[in-house]
């Protein structure tokens, strides 16, 4: 079972639901016994995307299974064009100054976790379900 957790994950001010187009999901299976030093380095990691006003949501979970665990992270976004080039991660690092603190954190988080994945998908509208705002 996959429970969000709301302190790994973020939205934009201004963010609605519905803009989205696709997704990008890293999973990280965490060390036996990183899950607590885990799960701060993944609230600061939200903490950097609101510092530099990163324009993505990023939801986190978390899965345990026996003695794994599991996290991911889906980013939606507004096509992959946009989020491999204007919107790059990168751009925002770079404009708010913050890429050696960004690979400081990167290389402490290295140690938490011993296998990473990626993922991306499509949005289709026709086979989605989006709640709208009140």
């Amino acid at each position: 079972m996959a429970n969000r957790i709301e302190a790994w994950s973020y939205e934009p001010e201004g963010y609605q639901a519905g803009e989205h187009t696709g997704a990008v999901v890293y999973q990280n299976w965490m060390r036996p016994g990183s899950g607590e030093e885990y799960g701060e380095s993944s609230a600061g990691i939200m903490a950097m995307l609101k510092e530099i006003g990163y324009p993505y949501p990023v939801y986190g979970h978390r899965v345990i299974m026996g003695e794994e665990n599991l996290a991911y992270f889906v980013i939606l976004h507004d096509g992959l064009g946009n989020f491999y080039g204007e919107k790059d991660f990168g751009n925002y690092l770079q404009a708010a100054g913050a890429g050696e603190k960004w690979s400081a954190h990167m290389d402490a988080r290295g140690s938490l976790v011993f296998r990473n994945d990626m993922f991306q998908s499509q949005f289709r509208k026709d086979l989605s379900y989006t709640p709208q705002g009140e």
